[in-house]
């Protein structure tokens, strides 16, 4: 029995295999999945260090879990929004 053949390419299909099994089914929507420091960088084109150091600052909220830093997506999507977080407003 012959696979059927798909437009994606190795790299696409690997990434996607590796999403799934890293997320899961049971993952929470990408809406409330927080961001990483890198994710955060690309979104806001600059180096991881600049959004270590806001993170270090307090200009970014973030969250450690053991040695991982995630930055809450509705917060990050708040201070590109309105230019602050739910923290600084109270």
């Amino acid at each position: 029995m012959s696979v059927p053949s798909t437009n994606l390419s190795d790299r696409e299909r690997k990434e996607g295999a590796r999403n799934a099994s890293v997320n899961g089914a049971r993952g929470p929507p990408d809406a409330m999945r927080p961001l990483t420091v890198k994710e955060a960088a690309k979104i806001l084109n600059c180096n991881p260090k600049t959004i270590y150091e806001a993170i270090r600052q307090q200009q970014i909220p973030a969250i450690r879990v053991s040695k991982l830093l995630l930055i809450p997506r509705p917060a990050f999507e708040k201070l590109l929004r309105d230019g602050t977080t739910a923290n600084e407003a109270a």
